[in-house]
């Protein structure tokens, strides 16, 4: 089934790439792709399209859809690699740009496909219910099934068993027949087999149901969830899917730029490969474009961290330009790596500029975006050294000092032998409140040397004022 859900998802893709394309370039001039050429070996080729950036071609009804390299393309090796049948396939081809907007015309072509044929024909096709069954084929290491609703192939899917169950699909719908016809796959580089002949036909079993409850209030289409869909598909200008169980309008043609009008559109409910599950909802809306100028769409810009720091961006939202200021700050043991660009576009690009430096700079390019900065721990030879606390001194009468009574009476004398030069010898001057009798000497003769200076002092303050009194007298 993986096969047929990739060409299912193929086929809607393109659908919806040359909806868009076909939409945003309604007004532009297109002119068709000159010189397309179709070899006998199946080689298409087309001269450069002016302004186009790439290609897409649809082969075979939607089934097989690719974008070539250059302006060539090999449909008969497509057709090889897809396991198409020997048939007449219609092919498309279409220029367009990086956004995949169509800027050519398409081009449309047929291309008769042999298959090459190596293995034998499938054979004993029967329905056991709702699984398809058929006889193995020698050297086959698979097998193309392929279910018919009348002429129109409706599912192309490849098994490696001889069977494949179709009851939990939902294209076989209620009120068709169906058969379905078997092609022996060889081994990669081998030729396979030829399309076996159909089988008979089953009546399907699915009924595609009405979304329910479908209304526009106010420019906005809403509806009810349908049973077991996972997403839905609205084709109104372009192909759009919208969030939950409605639309804006308004916005989506505004947002397109679409002039005001009768727009039609088309609602479908979908599994996640996109397969439809309800049936086609179509209406008619009215638009009326606004004369006043669309907000700017403000992005939003978010900042993680790797290891341990601090990270900020300034601003954190903006506009398209809005220059972002990021800087980072490591923490302890830490420092700055770099920035890297989880998600979202930045100046125009996809790396940070000056993504090394703890200080830098983007522009807003509109999208949202996440970045990270980047913190490792510092090597060992880095680290800020630890400050030890100094070892507290030991007092100088502590244990391991010489004890008082170890001293020789001889050195005790000498050294209280000059108390005026105690402690020179060791550079530490004698405490004041030294008990010994050499200080209280000195404090004895500080006092009378006091006493006697105040004591001359007075006198000669007396004999000053005795002498000057008695010559006042002599005067008088």
């Amino acid at each position: 089934m993986k096969r047929t859900l990739y060409r299912f998802v193929s086929a809607l893709l393109c659908m919806v790439l040359f909806c868009a394309g076909a939409t945003l370039t309604a007004f532009a001039e297109q002119e068709e792709i000159q010189n397309v050429s179709l070899s006998e070996d199946g080689v298409l080729t087309w001269d450069p399209y002016e302004g186009a950036t790439r290609y897409w071609i649809i082969l075979g009804s939607s089934s097989v859809a690719f974008r070539p390299e250059g302006t060539s393309a090999n449909l008969y090796e497509k057709a090889l690699e897809n396991n198409l049948p020997s048939g007449t396939y219609s092919f498309s081809l279409v220029a367009c740009d990086d956004s995949w907007n169509n800027l050519s015309l398409t081009y449309s072509g047929q291309f008769e496909f042999v298959a090459p044929i190596g293995l034998d024909e499938v054979k004993g096709l029967y329905w056991d219910g709702k699984t398809a069954r058929w006889d193995a084929v020698e050297g086959a290491v698979g097998y193309m099934v392929y279910v018919y609703s009348g002429d129109n192939c409706n599912i192309n899917d490849y098994v490696e068993e001889t069977s494949c169950d179709f009851s939990e699909s939902i294209s076989f719908v209620l009120g068709n027949d169906y058969s379905f016809a078997v092609m022996a796959i060889a081994e990669s580089g081998g030729a396979n087999g030829p399309m076996s002949a159909k089988s008979d036909t089953i009546p399907g079993w699915f009924e595609y149901k009405d979304i329910q409850n479908v209304k526009i209030e106010n420019g906005v289409l809403s509806w009810d969830p349908f049973e077991g869909a996972s997403r839905y598909w609205l084709i109104m200008g372009g192909a759009w899917e919208p969030e939950g169980t409605s639309a804006d309008l308004d916005k989506l043609l505004a947002d397109g730029g679409f002039e005001s009008g009768t727009y039609s559109f088309d609602l479908v409910a979908c599994l996640d490969d996109w397969t439809n599950l309800s049936k086609h909802y179509k209406g008619t809306y009215e638009y009326v474009k606004s004369e006043e100028e669309p907000a700017a769409p403000v992005y939003t810009v978010t900042v993680v961290t790797e290891g341990k720091g601090t990270a900020t961006a300034t601003p954190e939202s903006g506009e398209d330009g809005t220059v972002v200021t990021l800087t980072a700050t490591p923490g302890e043991g830490y420092r700055f790596v770099h920035w890297v660009r989880w998600a979202g576009m930045l100046s125009g690009g996809l790396e940070i500029p000056s993504a090394e430096s703890a200080t830098t700079a983007f522009v807003i390019t509109g999208f949202n975006v996440t970045v990270a900065a980047v913190f490792e721990p510092l090597p060992p030879e880095e680290s800020e050294p630890e400050i030890s606390e100094p070892e507290a001194s030991e007092p100088e009468n502590s244990e391991d000092s010489t004890p008082v009574s170890d001293v020789s009476e001889t050195e005790v004398s000498a050294e209280s032998e000059d108390p005026f030069c105690e402690g020179e010898e060791s550079g530490d001057a004698a405490p004041v409140g030294d008990e010994s009798d050499g200080g209280g000497t000195n404090v004895a003769l500080i006092i009378v040397s006091v006493i006697a200076g105040l004591a001359l002092a007075a006198g000669a303050v007396f004999a000053f004022l005795f002498f000057r009194n008695k010559k006042l007298d002599t005067k008088s």
